[in-house]
């Protein structure tokens, strides 16, 4: 509280309770009235009315939660009991809270514990932070008011917690508290294991959990040590009995559970007959290196420090024992002997007790000779792209194939595949398609685990031919294209008549009279005209050629830049619209093979129109035929800007990418009253108005030119009196077009 005299019964008044700042007036003289009173808070003004004895008036309240100065001022009140003007100031302080203090932690369960501490001072909220395993801290919760209590249920087993709070107003948050840590019951350790040392055993655990303090340690059922460290050590267990154990970890009064069992110890044991011996069962290769293993089993844990082997060949024999080999190792090499034996085999072994362990049980193995194969099929030609492969088997104790493997090689060395199978099967069959070219083919095969040398059999891939395809052509100036007709071969086989004389016997019913003379097929004098065979190619071997799967059809003008102009199984006719109308036109079949073998026939077609040919609609098969002289300009440019640069007194020439090149054509046709030989108006028109974007235009210079036509120009030129009655009139049209080529 602040308070200032004014007059001579006045005081002006400041309160702070924390919270709230109160302003007043005050007067002892109970005479004094002022009527109006007008004053000031922080700055603000404002009038009250003030009675004769009013005592105390409160006159406003300000909320603070930040330090500052509260002010509080009057106007002159024209009497003595307050007097003249004046003013009060006062510092109000609202400081952060006290730094909470006494902060503990206690358990409920892993999963829950409860926090309690001191707050100091007046707070709105408190904050709990949180760090698991010395990692970063982090928030978990706050709570309102001045409460001084927390519970954490987020915790886990096996972990570290640290704790620490903070108390907050509106003025901010103090400082932080002490941090109180906690320990949650410890995992189970992992990986426990016992090992011999000198009369003691040591006890380990290769997992164990980070925040473990100390061990308890049983021996079988007892427990052997308390709260000790790991590894520890199990001093002068008893000798006579196996001994497993199992631990766990505590940390203070939490215990975890028990480990696994570790491995079973004892100390100074014979070991028990060695197990796993290899080979067992199975055969191996004569008069080649060999090895046996065996497993040493000790009760102990002590390794092994000697080894005996023993043999014989026949059930009926004595054993016969081999020195003892003073080595830890658990195999041994040799040489087999000479094939077609059996070996019956044992082991024993020490550790550090000085007796030896049982004989192991007997274990044989046959001694054979190495089986070896011959790849029979392919020899060094192969015709298909599918290879089969044949091997033979040979072992000369006369055991069977049990398994085998076969890799095929391409020219390069690279395997593109390999098959593998068990049984006594000697072929099998690729998936890999062949190529032409060289290949090799590796099989090898095994009885039991012994296995062949490689067999190794390179060979040549070359298909068939098929018989030659069948192409016929001719230019057809009505309808502007090349009529052709292409199909598969003929091929025949070469037989000998009755006569003696050799002839080629083709797919159909009746046998030609071409002859077969040393690989050459000709025609015999005075044969029957029925039997003679009509085709342009005639192909005769003394076997039957590949049949063919497709054939494919191509054009070209110079025999080196070739298209396309169709694909047939059979037979095909057609017409070649977008052939040269004038030029000698060269055309390839091509006949394919399912193995991808080819023969080719080439035929010449000569197109001689001396006129100009306009073609649109699907493939360009709706054609006008422009007789007549037609007018032929054209035009040539590129794209080409000027621009004009301060400074410059005449402007830039730019040059551009594009290409313009146009065609004019202009002409006259018929309305096929006069001349059925020049397209109609009505043909012009469906031409031009096709749907489809390019079209063609073909000269008797040789040109084949594409491009956009976007409309015509019809006009009827001329008439004249026909003898019809019925058609009077006879018309030549005027015609003109532009082309701009493109693609």
């Amino acid at each position: 509280m602040v308070d200032k005299s004014v007059g001579t019964a006045g005081t002006l008044r400041i309160t702070d309770d924390g919270t709230t700042v109160r302003y007043y007036v005050l007067c002892s003289d109970p005479q004094t009235n002022i009527g109006t009173y007008r004053f000031a808070v922080n700055g603000t003004s404002g009038t009250t009315s003030l009675p004769a004895g009013f005592g105390s008036k409160l006159l406003a309240t300000r909320s603070y939660s930040t330090s500052g100065t509260a002010t509080l001022s009057q106007q002159a009140t024209g009497t003595q009991g307050l007097g003249g003007a004046a003013s009060l100031s006062a510092s109000i302080s609202r400081p952060k809270p006290n730094t909470p203090s006494g902060l503990s932690v206690s358990r409920v369960s892993d999963s829950q514990h409860s926090l309690s501490w001191t707050r100091n001072s007046v707070t709105t909220s408190s904050v709990i932070q949180r760090r698991t395993n010395d990692g970063a801290w982090q928030q978990i919760g706050t709570t309102s008011l001045n409460t001084v209590s927390f519970t954490d249920t987020t915790t886990q087993a096996n972990r570290k917690y640290a704790y620490r709070v903070a108390s907050r107003n509106a003025a901010g948050q103090s400082g932080w508290s002490n941090i109180a840590t906690v320990y949650t019951t410890p995992s189970v350790p992992t990986g426990a294991s016992a090992v011999r040392s000198g009369n003691n055993i040591v006890v380990s655990a290769s997992g164990v959990p980070p925040y473990a303090t100390s061990y308890d340690v049983r021996d079988g059922a007892t427990l052997v040590g308390s709260a000790v460290s790991l590894p520890w050590t199990h001093a002068t267990p008893d000798p006579a009995v196996p001994h497993t154990y199992t631990v766990r970890a505590k940390r203070g009064s939490l215990n975890s559970g028990y480990s696994s069992a570790s491995n079973t110890v004892q100390l100074i044991s014979p070991p028990n007959a060695p197990t796993g011996l290899t080979p067992n069962g199975g055969v191996i290769a004569a008069n080649e290196p060999y090895q046996i293993r065996w497993a040493h089993n000790p009760v102990d844990a002590s390794p092994q420090t000697v080894w005996q082997m023993r043999g014989r060949t026949s059930p009926s024999d004595p054993w016969t024992e081999e020195q003892e080999q003073p080595y830890s190792t658990e195999f041994a090499d040799g040489v087999a002997p000479d094939g077609g034996i059996s070996f019956e085999w044992q082991i024993r072994t020490k550790g550090e007790h000085p007796d030896w362990s049982p004989w192991s049980a007997t274990a044989v193995f046959t001694v054979i000779d190495r089986p070896g194969v011959a790849v029979t099929s392919p020899e060094t030609e192969w015709d298909a792209s599918i290879l089969p492969v044949e091997w033979s088997w040979l072992q000369l104790q006369a055991r069977p194939q049990s398994s085998w493997q076969a890799e095929l090689v391409d020219s390069f060395g690279d395997t593109v595949e390999t098959r593998s199978g068990s049984g006594a099967a000697t072929a099998t069959t690729f998936a890999h398609r062949l190529a032409e070219g060289d290949w090799t083919v590796n099989v090898r095969a095994a009885t039991g685990d012994v296995w062949s040398e490689w067999a190794s059999q390179t060979f040549t891939v070359t298909f068939d031919p098929p018989a030659p395809p069948l192409v016929e052509g001719e230019w057809d100036d009505e309808q502007g294209g090349v009529v052709l007709t292409v199909s598969v071969g003929q091929g025949g086989v070469a037989v000998q008549g009755e006569d003696g004389a050799w002839y080629a016997e083709f797919p159909i019913d009746d046998v030609s009279n071409i002859g077969f003379d040393e690989g050459h097929p000709f025609i015999e004098e005075g044969a029957d005209a029925g039997l003679l065979f009509d085709g342009p190619t005639v192909t005769v071997s003394d076997v039957t050629p590949p049949p063919s799967v497709s054939v494919t059809l191509e054009r070209s003008v110079d025999g080196d830049t070739w298209e396309p102009v169709t694909e047939t199984a059979e037979v095909s006719s057609l017409i070649d619209w977008e052939s040269w109308s004038y030029g000698d036109i060269q055309y390839r079949a091509t006949a394919f093979t399912a193995e991808g073998a080819t023969s080719v026939s080439t035929i010449v077609v000569e197109a001689r129109s001396e006129v100009l040919w306009l073609s649109g609609g699907v493939g360009f098969g709706v054609t006008c035929r422009l007789p007549l002289n037609p007018e032929r300009t054209f035009d040539s440019g590129r794209a080409t800007s000027a621009k004009q640069y301060a400074g410059r007194s005449r402007p830039v020439v730019m040059k551009g990418e594009a290409l313009s090149d146009v065609h004019s054509i202009a002409g006259t046709v018929t309305d096929h009253t006069l001349n059925h030989e020049t397209a109609s108006p009505g043909e012009l028109r469906e031409v031009i108005q096709s749907p489809e974007r390019l079209h063609m235009l073909r000269t008797p210079d040789g040109e084949r030119v594409y491009g956009a036509v976007s409309g015509i120009g019809l006009r009827r030129n001329t008439t004249a009196q026909g003898n019809d009655p019925l058609r009077p009139w006879k018309a030549f049209w005027g015609y003109s077009f532009q082309l701009t080529e493109g693609t």
